[in-house]
Parts: structure tokens; sequence; C-alpha cells
């Protein structure tokens, strides 16, 4: 019986494989762009630190008091007490219970609760006497001093310290995110009653109807410095 040839044998079973499979063509890499490009979206990437994180949110929150305060400011006295329905609440109410809401908050808020025994949350919903134009916004401004000065005083430290809001307890920076939406939601109440009382003299806030293309076309979406702030 002749032995098999181990060489032949091996050379055969590489002939008899099957044919490798062509490779897949590479997609096209990416024209380069220019450098401040990429360094632009390289910083979009990065996660925000908890330093810009407070920034931005001292930013945010003036942004909206100033929103409504440039509402507030196009529309007579009598418009600040009027209400749509007995369920609605008049601007003079919103401005009231926003202010009321801030100060609760955001006085000792570290050391105490959200929810101040003090504060008479029911009577921010009532009209009164002293409801004056003057009287209203210094409570407001009295309000949001109390968030701006909390703000101020963060460390990035604190965002993960634990604070109460009615014996709940949550993290300083679930606390701002509560904040903040909460007077978002208000302003936008305030916003809607000035321009539905205001009418056709209303001036916009953002960019005008019908304005869109004329600002887009001029760039200014490009040189907005929103996210840098």
């Amino acid at each position: 019986m002749i032995a098999a040839n181990p060489v032949a044998t091996e050379t055969s079973a590489k002939l008899t494989k099957e044919p490798s499979k062509p490779r897949e063509p590479k997609e096209p890499k990416e024209p380069n762009k220019p450098r401040e490009q990429r360094k632009r979206t390289d910083k979009a990437q990065q996660p925000m630190s908890s330093e810009a994180f407070i920034r931005n949110a001292l930013a945010e929150s003036r942004r909206y008091q100033g929103i409504a305060e440039n509402a507030i400011a196009q529309i007579p006295d009598a418009a600040l007490f009027e209400v749509l329905d007995e369920e609605s609440n008049s601007i003079a109410m919103l401005v009231k219970h926003l202010s009321g809401n801030l100060s609760s908050r955001w006085s000792d808020f570290r050391i105490s609760d959200g929810d101040k025994p003090n504060r008479n949350r029911e009577a921010e919903f009532r009209s009164h006497a002293d409801d004056t134009r003057v009287n209203l916004m210094q409570r407001w401004e009295a309000g949001w001093s109390c968030l701006f000065s909390a703000l101020e005083r963060l460390q990035p430290e604190d965002l993960e310290k634990t604070v109460t809001i009615r014996s709940e307890p949550c993290t300083v920076l679930e606390a701002i995110h509560r904040g903040i939406l909460h007077a978002a939601y208000h302003v936008g109440q305030i916003v809607l009653l000035a321009k539905h009382y205001t009418g056709s003299n209303w001036q916009s806030l953002s960019i005008p109807r019908g304005k869109s293309e004329e600002y887009r076309a001029a760039g200014r979406p490009a040189d907005r410095n929103y996210w840098r702030r």
C-alpha cells in the first residue's frame, strides 16, 4: 500500500479552499473641516461641566426674567389684574406666585426646606388692595434675587448634595432643573396673556412672525453666543 504524500495532500487542500471574498469598499472619508469648525464640533460633543452648568443656569434664569419683564412692560396697569375666566390667573397673580416660589425655594435653600412655613401660597392667587405695579415688581425682583444669590454661591461639588422641597429629598442639580422649568412654565403664561391684552401693538420678544427667513439670511444663528455664556 502506497502512503499518502503529506506535502501533496496539504497542497491539494489549499487549492480546494473557497476563494476569498472581495473586500468591501471603504466609505469615503469626510473632507477635512476647517480647524475652527473642528474645535466647535469637538466642544459641542463634550459633556457640560458642573461649572458650566451653573453658569448656564444663571444665564437662562436671567433670560426668563427678562422675557417676562419685557412682556409686562408692554401692558397697561389695568391688564395686570384682568382674568380670562374664574379659573384663570391674572398676570399679577402669576407674578406673585413665581416671586413667592423663588423666595421660598432659594432662601437658605442648603440648610432649610424649599417650602418655607411663612409662605402663604394661597394668597398669591388672590387680589389685594396693595397689588400695584410697583409693589408687584418689587416682590418680583426680590424673588429672582434669591435665586441668583443662591446660584452664584454654588460650587461644582455642591450639585450632588441633597436638599429638600416639601420634605422630599433631591440633589441641588435636580432642584435647579425643577426651578428653571417652573419659572419657564409661568413666564410662558405671562407672555401669552400680555400678548393677548396688547393685541396688534405687541412687540415680539423673539423672531417676529414672517421674519424667519430674513433672520436666517442675516447669519445671526451662526453668530449667536447662546451656548458659550
